[in-house]
């Protein structure tokens, strides 16, 4: 993400994978509509001469309602959004979504993605020039993926039992009353279906 003029976060790149094949759904740089303080290129790995070129070549979406136009297409009210520190991917696109599973918060709500990468997975990301949010989208479907089967084995070990074994509380995108500035990035978002369609991002 970037900053715009007014302080406030601006989505500059979007991706979204599908939750059950891995599938990449959207993974497009995002111009701004409004006017730029900063692309945090140290943190985003995307500068003004990206921008431009994919500008140029119409590789990517302009600004922020485009590319949540281009997700709602995967994105139903009834579809689980897979997020990592997922407010800041909600505030940035300025949606408020009903379904949100969080893997920051089912781990403690404190550990970043990088770090659950790591110890999680075994795999190390964001090693480059800055985030790539495509490799973002798709190690916290990793560890989606990795809670869900804990999930699973714990419950069929468990008589009598079918509560989930959450770390942390329950977030709703729902809480989010308005829209302020966020000081980390965030653009890795996965989303998931009942309906056979589901997708992650």
């Amino acid at each position: 993400m970037g900053t715009a003029s007014n302080k406030w976060r601006e989505l500059i790149r979007v991706s979204a994978v599908d939750y059950f094949t891995g599938e990449t759904l959207v993974d497009s740089l995002v111009y701004p509509a409004v006017d730029m303080r900063n692309l945090s290129t140290r943190y985003s790995g995307i500068s003004w001469r990206d921008m431009r070129q994919a500008q140029r070549s119409g590789k990517c979406f302009f600004g922020r309602d485009e590319a949540r136009e281009a997700l709602w297409k995967f994105v139903s009210p009834e579809t689980i959004v897979i997020a990592h520190a997922g407010e800041n991917d909600l505030n940035a696109l300025r949606w408020i979504h009903p379904r949100v599973l969080d893997t920051q918060i089912l781990h403690g709500g404190q550990r970043g993605l990088a770090n659950l990468s790591s110890s999680i997975l075994g795999i190390s990301i964001q090693t480059g020039d800055g985030h790539c949010s495509l490799e973002d989208a798709m190690a916290t479907r990793e560890i989606a993926i990795r809670h869900v089967e804990r999930q699973l084995a714990w419950n069929s070990s468990t008589e009598g039992s079918n509560e989930p074994e959450v770390d942390g509380s329950t977030w709703s995108a729902g809480n989010i009353d308005e829209v302020q500035p966020e000081e980390e990035d965030s653009d890795d978002m996965v989303d998931e279906e009942y309906d056979g369609e589901e997708h992650g991002w």
